[in-house]
């Protein structure tokens, strides 16, 4: 298998090899490589429903041994199975409850197929956004997750008086065919004064931005930085301002 790690978008392709030690001649026709999401709590119980099946391969025979075709291995023989999944945008990525999985075998005996878990980070547009939010505005990623849309990163705010009210920042991040969608929900404290007391309240601000390829990708191909900057301080001001007063 080529490679060890993936961003969602990425391909992940490889080859399955299958070996036959008997005296007779075996059909490999029902031998697949499948790409699934597996609920790792499940996949530890060995549950029946522990994956959903995203891809099945359409291999074809890249090297095999004399005798052998692609539909059969010649006895004391082998042939070599090439495979390939593209990844979807918003492919769900590793966290701590699901995670991607090749599963590998006859689908005659899907309960028996062997299994690799795969990690899958979020797409590289994404990553870059976040470093700009952590490198420019000294944010802190906290968690990443899977969501049944995208993905859902948590952040921390910087120390200092402008963000002394934000407990944290949770940002949504869904691909429309190039198009990044973000919804962005801040978690806030309000004080709420009387003159028996001090109430301290929690709020959710809740901001959405759309930012298209043409805008995040120079003609180059490479990410316009200043935009993530523009783009992040547009919403990040109005969080602060309403914080402050």
């Amino acid at each position: 298998m080529d490679g060890e790690t993936w961003n969602q978008g990425d391909p992940i392709k490889g080859n399955l090899v299958i070996k036959n030690h008997g005296a007779s001649s075996v059909s490999v026709q029902d031998i697949r490589v499948q790409l699934a999401h597996g609920e790792l709590k499940k996949v530890r119980l060995k549950s029946e429903d522990a994956f959903k099946t995203i891809h099945s391969s359409d291999h074809r025979s890249d090297h095999s041994s004399e005798g052998s075709s692609q539909t059969n291995v010649a006895p004391q023989s082998q042939l070599t199975l090439e495979w390939s999944f593209v990844t979807d945008k918003n492919v769900p990525i590793t966290d701590n409850s699901g995670s991607l999985f090749l599963l590998y075998g006859s689908t005659s005996q899907k309960f028996n197929l062997g299994q690799l878990q795969l990690t899958v980070a979020p797409h590289n547009v994404i990553q870059e956004f976040l470093k700009t939010f952590e490198v420019d505005f000294r944010f802190v990623v906290k968690t990443k997750k899977a969501t049944k849309t995208g993905t859902e990163v948590k952040l921390l705010p910087p120390a200092g008086q402008s963000f002394a009210k934000l407990d944290d920042l949770s940002i949504g991040f869904r691909f429309e065919d190039k198009a990044l969608h973000l919804r962005y929900t801040f978690n806030v404290k309000k004080i709420e004064a009387t003159a028996a007391s001090i109430d301290v309240k929690k709020m959710k601000k809740d901001f959405t931005q759309s930012l298209e390829e043409s805008q995040y990708r120079l003609p180059s191909g490479r990410i316009n930085y200043e935009f993530f900057q523009t783009s992040i301080r547009e919403i990040v001001s109005q969080i602060e301002s309403k914080i402050l007063f």
